[in-house]
């Protein structure tokens, strides 16, 4: 699953350990979510909800994010 997390992190200069203590998870699980590895539903909505965001807006499946973005520029040009 792809994700904006580093960037977040890095935005808020926030490391891996702080997040994980602030959200109530291990910093492996922050780890392996930067690895792009799945992450459980809770997981990522409190994440979102740490970064007062949208799960959607931190995490996304690049081929339907790819559909997305195709499907609004025919929308434009139409």
């Amino acid at each position: 699953m792809e994700n904006n997390l580093g960037f977040l992190m890095t935005k808020h200069d926030i490391g891996p350990t702080e997040l994980a203590e602030k959200v109530g998870v291990s910093r492996n699980t922050i780890q392996r979510i930067l690895r792009k590895k799945n992450a459980s539903a809770e997981t990522m909505f409190k994440i979102a909800m740490y970064f007062e965001k949208d799960v959607e807006d931190i995490f996304f499946v690049k081929n339907v994010l790819q559909i997305v973005q195709k499907q609004k520029r025919k929308q434009k040009t139409a």
